[in-house]
């Protein structure tokens, strides 16, 4: 990465599999979220190891290291914007890089500047193949793509903030699963519970519908996706199916309620 580059007001495009995304430029900091393969963001500032950024995808702003991205001139950027985007779609797939070398991307990773016809990309100036399971980032999003999307990440472990197979949060959970179906959602819960169409009971929902649930304090911090049949997939210290209806969740294994339903959203 040419560092002269990497100033406020410029951008950039995520060229590992998954990077951290902090809270504050420290290792120490909080991992709020990551950006994976392929996403673009916007600089917004700088330090000597420390880029903060704003996803271009949902506008989440964090700090991520300055060795993890390339840098994008104007006509880079323009030539991206260009071209039909394409995302992976198993949970973990492999780029092979010129040079023999190879790249493991997660669920939903953008194959930047990519032509499905050859299996040739490009990343910058790095050339790439890739011939696993792609899905077009703007497709008509349905209920049966959105399970079986979903159960691939069943037994992902809980990661807070984390948008991977490796690990994964409630809402990253759902954020990855429905933007491999064509709908690019918020990062949080919270902000994810302001979207689509309130369903009144739980009775009335439907397979693929959004079920948000709140903590003492009545704020909303946990979300999963509706089944059918009173059940949820939901990322709470593993990706699992549990048993729901209309007081919340209930976890078998446990043989206890564990979060109380607040709301419940349908957004396709």
């Amino acid at each position: 990465m040419e560092r002269e580059k990497v100033a406020a007001g410029g951008h950039g495009i995520i060229r590992l599999g998954a990077v951290a995304g902090k809270a504050e430029a420290s290792h120490k900091s909080e991992l709020v979220t990551q950006l994976l393969f392929g996403e673009t963001f916007k600089i917004l500032d700088t330090n000597k190891e420390w880029v903060k950024v704003e996803n271009t995808a949902d506008g989440y702003v964090c700090w991520i290291l300055r060795d993890e991205f390339i840098a994008l001139t104007d006509a880079e950027l323009a030539e991206y914007a260009a071209h039909k985007l394409y995302l992976t779609f198993d949970p973990v797939s492999r780029l092979k890089l010129k040079g023999h070398e190879s790249l493991y991307v997660p669920c939903s990773s953008i194959l930047p500047n990519f032509d499905p016809e050859t299996n040739q990309g490009h990343i910058g100036k790095s050339q790439y193949t890739f011939d696993g399971n792609i899905v077009p980032f703007k497709q008509k999003p349905s209920a049966e793509k959105v399970l079986v999307k979903a159960n691939k990440m069943l037994n992902a472990p809980y990661l807070w903030g984390g948008k991977t197979i490796m690990g994964i949060d409630c809402s990253g959970l759902v954020q990855s699963v429905f933007k491999a179906c064509g709908l690019q959602l918020p990062r949080d819960a919270k902000d994810q519970a302001l979207l689509g169409e309130e369903v009144k009971n739980i009775t009335d929902a439907h397979p693929a519908d959004l079920a948000f649930f709140t903590n003492a304090d009545g704020k909303i911090t946990h979300v999963g996706i509706l089944m059918g049949n009173g059940a949820i997939i939901h990322a709470s210290g593993r990706v699992k199916v549990c048993s729901i209806d209309e007081k919340g969740i209930f976890d078998d294994e446990a043989g206890n309620y564990t979060h109380t339903l607040a709301l419940i959203k349908r957004v396709i």
